[in-house]
């Protein structure tokens, strides 16, 4: 892990890994937010902490819509040296963005999640903040995206083809109860508008339509909604509805006395007599329709006026408050402007007061001042002098002004001058011309000199790039330091391991010990009671006992000696550590003198520069 810390033990034998917890809850914390922000990939539990940590920095650096000057392609998995970049170019972009909470490359790459923390929360908030102002438009346009190349989703598949059928439906159910006419008055076209032309009541009219296409009843039952619900406010009782419903029967049975059953089909004789008709009557049946039409007309106004008559006076009041309220807004605004001019008014009264009192100061004063001129012949001295100068200030004046005029007259005399030069064509003998291919050919120069110029900065470029794929000095130097780093983890991972192995092994000899052993006294235990009644048998197993010991004792003697053979070891390395040491020492001390030498011998080299100077000089 990038979290893990080494530290050196107390006895300075063993490096041992520390995880950092602040550490470890940052980077949770910053792994989250980066979630929240819509870096999904931080969810993956294969790429590393340094990974998720910069390719979310470059997320929402990019996401934020601010223009930095830096590349940011982030690129998982990357080496050592593209990862020291990547590091360098997020700094840059942040100080670029003015980031509050501003970061080194070092603490992005070595990961302090402490210090980065803040600069992602504050990244984070941007980019939700940019997410908001544009997520409306993205929506839009993806929207109309989606329907500008008709996409449709499953469900609304489904739903149009329900909808196909339902219309299809519909139509069939139109075509089969369309209304039909049943009965026709008996009566003549002309006597038939006539009796329309004089009928008073629209009800009648209505009620006669309705029963020559057999729909009398819908009619007359809403007559008696009708009547039923005036009858139930004066509560007169079920005889007058009674009385009403057998009015109606008798006024449809007499309008359909004068009727006659109607076929819509034309036979031959119909067909004939159509064919037969002359030119007047086709023309009066015209006039019936048009005034029938008329008729039908002014029944439907009569009619839209008595239903939507209440309806229309709400909406005029409606209006009628609208234009008043509007009328008020504005005569705020008035009053307020009338206010803010009244106080504009009373504010340049006042200056003019003011002005007023100070001229009639000035008045009073040159009143008196007058008075002390005549009264005083040196006084009128000074002021006929001073009047002579009054009189030549305003002549200069004049001068200066008559002398502007005349040089805005002459400037604009020789501009039209120019002009008409400019206009008019040159008489130079082929000056111009050559002016012109002069300037035609030192032009394509400048242009042959651009685009070598564009080639020599592409090839300066390329090189530049080439120059920058090899590391410098300074990255060098921060690769040898991560080396050193990763090599003190390797050895502190070797000597861990070797711990390890060497604790195993001395476990392992312990372990097979304990188990020989165990199978011995398992094996004095269950023959002991077998030889508890033989001679033979006792002797054999007293010699078994005495090799087994002797077995013992020689393994104990090797072990000895094997202990003896790690001590002398210990010792002899103890001794060469200790040797070591001095030559250190002694190095150290060698080193500091050949520095204090090389001092004294610089010094002496100066001086007898110095002297060498002198001499030349002499």
């Amino acid at each position: 892990s990038m979290f893990a810390a080494t530290t050196r033990g107390r006895g300075g034998n063993a490096n041992e890994p520390n995880v950092d917890p602040e550490q470890k809850a940052s980077y949770e914390k910053i792994r989250d937010l980066l979630v929240a922000g819509g870096y999904f990939r931080a969810m993956i539990k294969s790429l590393s902490e340094f990974d998720i940590v910069a390719g979310g920095l470059a997320f929402c650096i990019t996401s934020s819509n601010e223009s930095v000057d830096f590349g940011l392609l982030f690129q998982e998995h990357s080496r050592m040296g593209e990862k020291i970049a990547m590091s360098e170019n997020i700094e840059r972009a942040l100080a670029q963005m003015r980031c509050p909470f501003p970061i080194q490359a070092a603490q992005i790459y070595r990961l302090d999640c402490i210090h980065i923390y803040d600069a992602v929360r504050w990244l984070v908030a941007k980019v939700l903040e940019v997410r908001k102002e544009t997520g409306d438009l993205v929506r839009l346009y993806s929207e109309s995206q989606f329907s500008n190349f008709n996409f449709s989703l499953p469900s609304e598949q489904g739903d149009a083809e329900d909808r196909k059928q339902a219309l299809s439906y519909v139509e069939k159910c139109k075509s089969v109860y369309t209304p039909s006419r049943k009965f026709r008055p008996r009566t003549t076209k002309a006597t038939y508008r006539t009796t329309r032309r004089n009928r008073s009541a629209e009800e009648e009219a209505v009620h006669t339509v309705l029963l020559e296409y057999g729909q009398a009843h819908l009619y007359t039952m809403a007559l008696l909604q009708k009547d039923e619900d005036a009858k139930t406010k004066k509560n007169d009782g079920d005889d007058t509805l009674i009385e009403d419903a057998e009015l109606a029967q008798a006024r449809e049975d007499k309008l359909r006395a004068n009727m006659d059953d109607y076929d819509d089909r034309l036979n031959r004789g119909a067909l004939d007599s159509l064919m037969k008709a002359g030119a007047d009557d086709v023309h009066a049946a015209q006039d019936t329709v048009a005034e029938e039409m008329r008729e039908a007309e002014e029944l439907a106004s009569q009619a839209n006026e008595k239903e939507h008559g209440e309806f229309n006076h709400q909406r005029y009041l409606a209006d009628i408050t609208k234009q008043m309220e509007k009328a008020k807004s504005q005569l705020a605004s008035i009053q307020s402007l009338h206010e803010q001019k009244q106080a504009e008014l009373e504010e340049a009264q006042a200056l003019l007061l003011k002005k007023v009192a100070y001229n009639t100061k000035i008045v009073n004063e040159m009143a008196k001042l007058n008075a002390t001129i005549e009264n005083s012949p040196e006084n009128q001295r000074k002021i006929a002098v001073l009047r002579k100068l009054v009189a030549l200030n305003e002549s200069l004046k004049k001068q200066i002004a008559s002398f502007k005029e005349t040089c805005k007259l002459q400037r604009a005399e020789w501009q039209q001058r120019i002009a008409d030069l400019k206009e008019a064509a040159p008489d130079d003998d082929g000056r111009g011309k050559k002016i012109i291919d002069t300037h035609a050919a030192d032009s394509k120069k400048l242009e042959e000199a651009r685009e070598h110029f564009s080639v020599r900065n592409r090839k300066l470029a390329l090189v530049k790039r080439k120059m920058d794929s090899i590391p410098s000095r300074r990255e060098l130097s921060q690769y040898s330091r991560q080396f050193v780093e990763v090599y003190d983890q390797m050895a502190t991972k070797f000597l861990e391991t070797k711990k390890f192995y060497n604790s195993y092994n001395s476990v392992e000899g312990i372990r097979a010990a304990m188990e020989h052993e165990l199978k011995l006294l398992n094996s004095i235990h269950d023959t002991y009671p077998t030889i508890s009644g033989s001679k033979s048998k006792t002797e054999k197993f007293v010699t078994s006992m005495t090799e087994i010991v002797e077995g013992m004792s020689s393994r104990l003697d090797s072990q000895s000696r094997t202990l003896d053979k790690e001590v002398a070891k210990r010792n002899a390395t103890d001794e060469e550590y200790v040797t070591i040491i001095e030559k250190e020492r002694l190095y150290y001390e060698m080193t500091k003198t050949f520095l204090s030498e090389n001092k004294k011998t610089e010094v002496i080299e100066a001086k007898m520069a110095k002297l060498k100077k002198a001499a030349r000089r002499k």
